[in-house]
């Protein structure tokens, strides 16, 4: 019954002369998927199988229940150490079994059950299944053993397929339910739910009938079991905040227990993220795959980035498919780290991955183990709640772990499939604009007539969101998935910042006051004039400014006489004057003049390229090599030291041939064996000012692989940044680009999710040189004490700093799951940015910000009527009612899940005390402001004061901490 070849179709006959119909089913796969020539290849479309087999048998329940006891004594035999008296013991029953049975004649089945149960178990006995009914001694160890079935919700199968393996796995579950009324079976993952609702009404409404019973449970708190590198802040919050909104309303409660036992990785803010979304255990079970270093852990403490703390606990058997057998179980206790501290553990059963879940067989190897077997563990079929309610009970005894949970291995996740990757962030920074957008619309445009449009919108955004949160799973974002699946993600983001622009233009457009319908009648009425709109979607904004804006814009519109003309239709104007504040403003004051310092210039000597504005002063070869990066002093502060050695922005090829799990894998040995791209094969000057100065390179990777570069600084800019253009087309390679440093420290900082976090530049220990590569999102910096360098970019997240050497990791070319892995045309962003101090330091972060998403211009043209536009919306200031210039960031902007109110998402994000007073607009309407947590429930009130035309709140933020702040609608 373990074979997954074979069903029960019955529990009884049916009477004679009934009419029975069967449908049966066939794949033409295996257990993953059909790869051709092995388990993780792309899909073979031309396999085939033959049915050799198909037949109906009549079940012999005394010969199975003979065979599982069977099983279960050769488990005892083969499992328990030398010199066990239940070792003994089970080799003598089991040799007195085989004496007695001729399997060939069914009237010996019993003389064999009888052995068994009268020398071997104690039958009569059989322990509770609920270990709530425990008096728990703390000497004999206790498994609390928990049906599961981890479904990916893509891998080598598209999402499609998923629905119905969640149907059919959960179909199974609930016979497997009215055979055994003691089993239970924990289901996580909302999304896969919500399928199932969507597909299966009636099979969704047995399983709520079964959640009732207490024996289908669900768990997890997330849409989904995503990825928990790459996602930014705001995409974790929404898996819970999604993810336990549906669990509360569609089964009467939200989760305790964060589920994730499958990813790649655990970032060190999820503690935080996961108490303010009520939930204190995780589990997971992954980084028992660890190549360099074994977690020295079972059940602990773990502590996130800003102090929060949660019970984690890692199964010890070591997976989440164990089969429940006498192996497992005695490797549940003997592998249990922290049995001295608590004496049980968790053992997950059932086939998993590409569904199916735990047997009858399964079942009954854990009921015979319930009888008072002397020699192994209480073993408890319950829900993971009831562990962690004893875990609970000894938590200040409990080892504590601080900081990311890094899982040393499928490092290439960081970079396989590099249009995911930039479709994820892209989408998100689009999202946070449209919620932004919407939430302001819904605050200043509150009457009954824009109700619908706020509806709409309001459902338009949720969906965007729920797709999001889908192609973040696990095997999506990261890259690991066969090719139906990428595309469908590549759709997913393509779609999702169609809806998400939609709504950032519509609602935009109204609130600036402007309307393209035919003129009114109005004193302000301007026919035909060209007006400039700038919106800025972040509360800091360092001005002066250099902005694209689009065609037709001269000099006289703009207001100023420095406009440089990009092509026929982008121009470059100047930004000056603006509100550090999140606004939209009609007609910002543009610069009129330009000062001869701020003037980028370019200028070609011998084989050297030299850039200047008046931050930066830049020296590349002709080769495309960066020789000399020096950020400017000004009065009586020097110049600084040159950041470059040797030579920077130098691509490197390396060969990217993994041990086994290909697009999953980069490895330590793959730096040995290097290949620096030759020199570019051609340059040419693009633009010599005075608003930017560009050049662009060409490189040649093989017959059929090339690179365009530009490089260009902008005026009142330190940003020295690289746009690239690539052609990729090589076999098995791994293309970097490294920056070599005159900088020297023990460790790195790359930001996380509501931060940055530290680690080695060293491989010092074992722990360190697991870290050879890194995931990373907007910055990387290398500093020492008195200068420090950042790598920026716009949609890669794959780093890798050594000693001096900091590299960025653009593009990769596995064969499987994807034989056709970034195969094709990328385009990407990269910048350094040079900075006096030392890191923490407050314009990287800013700088990789805006980096990604910065204010925008716009010109409208025609017969608009131009208004008071909404204006400058929210601003944070320090407490001297000053203008904030520190390291806290007002992330998101966003309208409540329920009604008008408005939620405002802070964060501090460089690790130190912060007190920053909140500023919102009186034209927003609102009187008051509570704390709230992630879930938008009420957790405090602030003293909010109305002072010249704003609310303003004051709160103080503690290093790292995430603070949501819930604005109500009187």
């Amino acid at each position: 019954m373990c074979r997954r070849d074979n069903y029960p179709l019955f529990h009884e006959v049916p009477s004679g002369g009934a009419e029975v119909v069967v449908y049966v089913e066939m794949a033409c796969n295996g257990l993953f998927g059909a790869g051709r020539g092995g388990d993780i290849e792309p899909p073979d479309p031309d396999c085939s199988y033959t049915l050799s087999e198909c037949g109906v048998s009549t079940f012999d329940a005394e010969a199975w229940q003979l065979l599982q006891r069977v099983t279960f004594l050769e488990g005892c035999a083969t499992s328990l150490p030398v010199g066990s008296t239940l070792k003994q013991t089970a080799l003598h029953c089991a040799n007195r079994v085989i004496n007695a049975v001729d399997v060939l004649d069914k009237q010996t089945y019993g003389k064999g059950l009888e052995i068994v149960d009268k020398s071997f178990l104690q039958s009569g006995t059989s322990r509770p299944l609920d270990s709530s009914e425990f008096t728990r001694t703390g000497v004999t160890p206790m498994v609390f053993a928990i049906g599961n079935c981890h479904i990916d919700t893509a891998w080598l199968w598209p999402y499609a397929e998923t629905r119905r393996k969640c149907a059919r796995t959960w179909s199974t579950q609930i016979r497997n339910m009215e055979m055994h009324p003691e089993y239970k079976f924990v289901c996580s993952q909302a999304q896969q739910l919500e399928w199932v609702k969507e597909d299966y009404p009636s099979l969704y409404q047995e399983i709520k009938e079964w959640h009732k019973k207490g024996q289908f449970l669900v768990t997890g708190g997330t849409w989904i079991e995503m990825d928990c590198n790459m996602p930014s802040g705001e995409s974790l919050v929404r898996q819970f905040l999604t993810g336990q909104r549906f669990f509360e309303r569609e089964f009467g409660a939200p989760c305790d227990v964060f589920w994730l036992p499958d990813t790649f990785g655990y970032s060190s803010q999820l503690p935080q993220i996961m108490r303010s979304a009520g939930i204190e255990f995780f589990l997971t079970q992954k980084l028992s795959w660890n190549l360099f270093n074994k977690f020295p852990h079972s059940v602990f403490r773990w502590e996130g980035l800003d102090g929060s703390e949660v019970i984690g606990h890692f199964p010890p058997a070591d997976s989440y498919n164990t089969s429940a057998k006498v192996d497992e179980v005695i490797k549940t206790v003997q592998d249990n780290k922290d049995a001295g501290v608590l004496n049980a553990a968790m053992m997950l059963f059932g086939h998993g991955d590409g569904g199916g879940g735990p047997s009858t067989a399964m079942i009954e190897s854990l009921r015979i183990m319930r009888n008072n077997v002397p020699g192994l563990p209480e073993v408890v079929v319950d829900n993971a709640e009831r562990f962690f309610e004893h875990a609970a009970g000894r938590y200040s005894e409990l080892p504590r772990w601080v900081g990311e949970l890094y899982f040393e291995l499928h490092r290439g996740t960081y970079t396989s499939q590099a249009m995911i990757k930039k479709g994820n962030r892209k989408a998100e920074l689009s999202l946070r604009k449209a919620d932004l957008v919407i939430g302001i619309f819904a605050s200043v445009r509150d009457s009954a007539s824009e109700h619908g449009v706020i509806t709409e919108f309001s459902d338009l955004l949720s969906y965007c969101w729920k797709l999001l949160l889908l192609h973040q799973f696990h095997d999506t974002l990261p890259g690991t998935c066969i090719r139906p699946v990428v595309e469908e993600a590549e759709a997913g983001h393509r779609k999702i910042l169609e809806y998400a622009q939609r709504v950032s233009n519509d609602l935009l457009f109204g609130l600036t006051g402007i309307t393209s319908s035919a003129p009114r009648v109005e004193e302000r009425e301007r026919e035909n004039e060209k007006l400039l709109v700038l919106f800025n979607p972040n509360a800091f904004l360092r001005t002066p400014l250099v902005l694209s804006v689009s065609v037709g814009v001269d000099s006289e519109t703009l207001k100023c006489s420095t406009v440089q003309q990009v092509d026929k239709e982008t121009s470059l104007v100047v930004v000056e004057d603006v509100p550090s504040s999140i606004a939209l403003t009609v007609s910002p004051k543009t610069m009129r003049e330009l000062q001869e310092d701020y003037r980028c210039s370019i200028v070609h000597r011998g084989d050297r390229l030299y850039l200047k504005n008046g931050q930066l002063k830049v020296e590349m070869g002709l080769d495309g090599r960066l020789y000399s990066l020096i950020l400017r002093g000004a009065g009586n502060v020097p110049d600084s030291p040159n950041f470059v050695k040797g030579c920077a922005n130098r691509f490197v090829l390396y060969d990217d041939v993994s041990l086994f799990w290909d697009a999953w894998d980069v490895e330590a040995y793959n730096f040995e064996k290097c290949y620096p791209v030759d020199s570019a094969v051609s340059f040419k000057i693009i633009e010599t000012g005075p608003l930017r100065a560009s050049l662009q390179f060409e490189y040649v990777l093989g017959s059929n692989s090339r690179i365009m570069q530009s490089v260009s600084i902008e005026s009142f800019s330190n940003l020295l940044t690289f746009e690239n253009f690539v052609t990729w087309h090589l076999d098995r390679k791994m293309l970097r680009v490294e920056f070599n440093t005159f900088l020297r420290s023990p460790t790195a900082s790359y930001e996380t999710q509501y931060g940055y976090v530290q680690r080695p530049t060293h491989f010092n220990t074992s722990w360190d040189a697991a870290k050879f590569e890194v995931c990373g999102h907007r910055y990387a910096d290398l500093s020492e004490r008195n200068y420090g360098l950042a790598i920026l970019n716009d949609c890669k997240y794959g780093y890798s700093v050594r000693d001096s050497l900091m590299r960025l990791s653009l593009l990769r070319s596995p064969k499987s799951p994807d034989d056709l892995c970034d195969m094709g045309d990328h385009q990407f962003k990269y910048a350094l940015l040079p900075h006096a101090g030392s890191f923490p330091c407050v314009d990287v972060m800013r700088s990789a910000v805006a980096f990604n998403q910065s204010a925008e211009l716009r010109v409208f043209s025609g017969n608009y009527v131009a208004e008071d536009g909404i204006g400058e919306m929210f601003a944070l200031e320090d407490e001297n009612e000053q203008q904030y210039k520190g390291s806290v960031l007002l992330d998101c902007v966003k309208k409540a899940e329920d009604g008008y109110d408005l939620v405002l998402r802070l964060y501090e994000s460089l690790g130190g005390t912060e007190t920053v007073r909140v500023k919102v607009s009186s034209r927003l309407g609102f009187k008051r402001a509570m704390l709230c947590n992630i879930m938008e429930e009420n957790t405090g009130e602030l003293e909010a004061v109305e002072k010249s035309d704003w609310l303003t709140v004051k709160i103080k933020l503690s290093p790292f901490q995430l603070q949501s702040i819930r604005f109500p609608r009187e």
